[in-house]
């Protein structure tokens, strides 16, 4: 049999599979798909999936029926959540044995379990039988039984996992509301590859090799970013804990000397700008400060005026198409420390404006409601476009004289009265909560000499320029890094 080729290997199955349909009927199949290459590989031979594998849908029962435990004269049943990379056997249901209708629709070992109605992207999802932990198992209606004949289970289970297969039976399903079915109709028509069985255990024994290689690779990523991840933490901490403005300055000094090693992923650049946020509203970032002991402290609202929301009327899911039209901003408009006009809706014309409402500049945008993530954002309009209107779900201010604009926008996101705001925040669900115009009245926000507050803008702002030319360049460092893995694995498969 080792120089059997695939298509004495059909052959052979087409001898074993007329025995095993004899007496069922099957219906015509049909389907749009990719065809094979029209060279495959010598002693290779191209067939279809139904040509090579018996096909079993699963079982129906009513939902009444089904229990979590099993019991005498009941038998457990897979489900689609059982399907993933392998069979999961830690969540079973149990229904009884007289809804298996034939012997074929108990589960065997080698097996190839298919999602046959699922969502779109999880339709067609497939995992191997290894071992039946229970005394006898079957298979829900949604799934069915891939059962190869003579194949090598790992091979078949492989061609259903590739990129063309999954394609061809997602394109090919029908699809409901929510739902994607495979029909057997569409599915016995799939295209396949038959090699020697010999060489089939050849390509499924490097596959085992090569996804091996693919794990070890992982785990030691995984290592390695968390030991970056400690790195960077004692980089950080380091900053966090300068007792002053020149400790800090020899901390940043020794950090800049490791900046594009320490600070190579987006995620470390953003840590780091929280940090120096965080140590600015201190005291510890400007040259000559005293230091936040001295400052006087404040509330929120006793050096703001004019506190006020906007509305949220029913607008067009477009942003306004130009200055003329009046738009409302939703609040993905106010970023941390950053305004951006474009994040808006149209107003409709049938709407009247509320001009009361427009944003100007030298306001503060605060974002009062929303999920967890969005709220108690806030940043100073610098510039701003005409005729935008706050939401409801924005509250703007104006500081007094006594604090700068933007120095009190970064005390808003950091150090003291940013971790009061994130505890003043309320709501019955993370996806849902807001902060009260009274408790956003009651931030303690720092009040030091308006020269110290100019030179901690300044001297964040280009901290901050610095941190965000690092991630362009780490952002186009990884699209470069992409675009040649891509054109590696390209390579790999043509060749």
């Amino acid at each position: 049999m080792n120089d059997e080729s695939g298509q004495d290997l059909l052959v052979r199955i087409g001898k074993l599979h007329a025995s095993l349909m004899k007496g069922k009927q099957t219906k015509s199949s049909s389907f749009e798909r990719n065809e094979l290459p029209d060279q495959l590989p010598t002693g290779w031979a191209a067939a279809q999936l139904g040509d090579v594998v018996e096909i079993v849908r699963g079982i129906t029962f009513p939902a009444s029926e089904k229990t979590k435990a099993p019991a005498p004269g009941r038998i457990a049943c897979l489900r689609t959540a059982n399907v993933q990379d392998r069979v999961e056997w830690d969540d079973l249901l149990y229904v009884g044995e007289e809804f298996v209708a034939r012997e074929d629709q108990v589960l065997q070992v080698s097996d190839i379990v298919m999602s046959m109605a699922n969502s779109r992207e999880l339709v067609g999802k497939v995992a191997l039988v290894t071992e039946i932990p229970v005394e006898k198992a079957s298979f829900g209606g949604f799934l069915g039984v891939i059962r190869p004949i003579l194949m090598e289970p790992r091979f078949v289970m492989a061609l259903l996992r590739t990129p063309v297969a999954r394609r061809d039976l997602i394109d090919g399903a029908s699809q409901t509301t929510n739902i994607a079915n495979i029909s057997l109709a569409k599915l016995r028509p799939l295209p396949v590859a038959v090699p020697p069985l010999a060489e089939q255990r050849r390509i499924v024994a490097k596959i085992d090799e090569l996804m091996a290689l693919c794990d070890r690779l992982e785990a030691r990523q995984k290592d390695a970013e968390a030991a970056h991840a400690r790195l960077v933490q004692a980089l950080l901490d380091s900053l966090t804990q300068a007792r002053d403005a020149d400790e800090f300055q020899a901390c940043w000094q020794r950090l800049v000397g490791q900046f594009q090693i320490s600070f190579a992923t987006v995620e470390a650049v953003d840590k780091l700008k929280q940090v120096i946020r965080d140590v600015a509203v201190s005291g510890r970032l400007s040259a000559g400060s005293a230091g936040e002991a001295s400052w006087e402290w404040s509330t929120l609202g006793a050096e703001v005026t004019g506190m006020d929301s906007g509305w949220s009327p029913a607008c067009l899911d477009a942003p306004s198409p130009s200055e003329e039209a009046w738009g409302v901003l939703r609040t993905t408009a106010v970023q941390s420390l950053q305004y951006v006009q474009a994040e808006n809706k149209c107003l409709p014309s049938h709407l009247e404006p509320r001009p009361e409402a427009e944003v100007r500049v030298g306001d503060i945008l605060f974002t009062r409601a929303g999920p967890m993530s969005r709220v108690a954002i806030s940043c100073l309009v610098e510039a701003t476009r005409p005729r935008l209107m706050l939401s409801d779900k924005i509250i703007r201010f104006r500081p007094k004289a006594r604090v700068v604009g933007s120095f009190m926008a970064l005390c808003l996101n950091a150090g003291r009265t940013a971790a009061y705001l994130e505890q003043a925040k309320s709501g019955m669900a993370a996806s849902q909560v807001n902060i009260s115009q009274a408790k956003l009245k009651a931030a303690p926000i720092p009040v030091p000499p308006l020269d110290e507050q100019d030179r901690i803008v300044a001297a964040v702002t280009e901290l901050l320029t610095l941190c965000d030319q690092l991630k362009a360049r780490i952002a186009a460092a990884r699209a470069k890094h992409a675009q040649l893995a891509e054109a590696l694995v390209a390579q790999a498969v043509a060749s």
